[in-house]
C-alpha cells in the first residue's frame, strides 16, 4: 500500500509538470559553437558565473565600486544577501535601473529565492546548494542531487541565462494560452523571429502531446497492473 501511495505521489508530480508548457524566444549578442555543460555541477557553476558577471556590470553602470562577488569563495546565499542589500539601497536612494537590467536583476533574485526554498531538496555532499561555496562544484568526485523536476528547472534556467527574452508563450491544460511580447520588440517586430517562435510552438505542442500520451499509457498500465 505504501509503495502504491509513493507511486501515486510521483505520478501526481509528473502530471503537474505536464500541465504547463512554456516557449521562450531569446536574443543573444553572439553564440559560440561549444556544447552546453554536461553535468549539473557545471550548469549551476555557469549560472553563478553568468549572474555574477551581469550583476557586476549593472552595478558598475550605477557606480557601485565596493561590491565583490568571488567564484571561489562565495555562495548563492551571499549573492542573495547582496541582492537584498542592493534592493534596499535602490529604494532609499531612489535608484531606477534600466528596464532590461531590472528584469535581469529580478531574475537573479528569483533564482536565489528558489534555491533558498529548496534547501532540503538540492544538495551537494548533504550541503544545501544555497549555502555551498560554488568552487566546490568543480569537485568532480561529487555531484548535485536533486529531484527530476528541479534538475529540469536548473537546465531551463541555464538556457535562459541572462539573455533578452523577446517572446514567451505559455499553455495550460485548462485551455489558457498567454503570449507575452517584450515592449521594444513589439514596437518594431521582426517577422523572421515571429515565424521562428510560431514554429517552436508547433514543435513543442506536438512533443507535449506525445508526453501526455505516454503518461496516459504508463498510468493505465500501472493501475491495470495493481488490480
Amino acid at each position: 500500500m505504501a509503495l502504491f501511495q509513493k507511486q501515486g505521489n510521483e505520478i501526481s508530480k509528473f502530471l503537474e509538470d505536464l500541465t504547463h508548457l512554456e516557449i521562450n524566444t531569446i536574443i543573444k549578442d553572439g553564440m559560440l559553437s561549444t556544447p552546453p555543460p554536461s553535468t549539473l555541477n557545471e550548469i549551476v557553476f555557469a549560472i553563478f558565473s553568468l549572474y555574477k558577471e551581469k550583476l557586476i556590470l549593472i552595478l558598475t553602470w550605477q557606480k557601485y565600486q565596493n561590491i565583490a562577488i568571488n567564484n571561489t569563495t562565495d555562495s548563492f546565499k551571499k549573492l542573495h544577501n547582496i541582492l537584498s542589500d542592493l534592493t534596499q539601497d535602490f529604494t532609499q536612494k531612489n535608484i531606477r535601473l534600466d528596464t532590461k537590467d531590472y528584469i535581469l536583476f529580478l531574475r537573479i533574485v528569483s533564482f536565489c529565492d528558489y534555491l533558498k526554498s529548496t534547501k532540503n531538496l538540492i544538495l551537494f555532499n548533504d550541503t544545501p546548494l544555497y549555502d555551498l561555496s560554488v568552487s566546490e562544484l568543480l569537485n568532480k568526485s561529487s555531484e548535485i542531487t536533486a529531484p527530476i523536476k528541479d534538475r529540469v528547472k536548473l537546465h531551463r534556467i541555464y538556457d535562459l541565462g541572462v539573455e533578452h527574452v523577446v517572446m514567451q508563450t505559455r499553455f495550460s491544460l485548462d485551455g489558457d494560452v498567454v503570449t507575452r511580447i517584450e515592449k521594444d520588440f513589439a514596437a518594431s517586430p521582426q517577422n523572421t523571429i515571429i515565424e521562428i517562435h510560431n514554429k517552436q510552438i508547433n514543435l513543442s505542442v506536438n512533443y507535449w502531446k506525445s508526453l501526455i500520451g505516454l503518461a496516459k499509457n504508463l498510468i493505465s498500465e500501472l493501475f491495470n497492473g495493481s488490480k
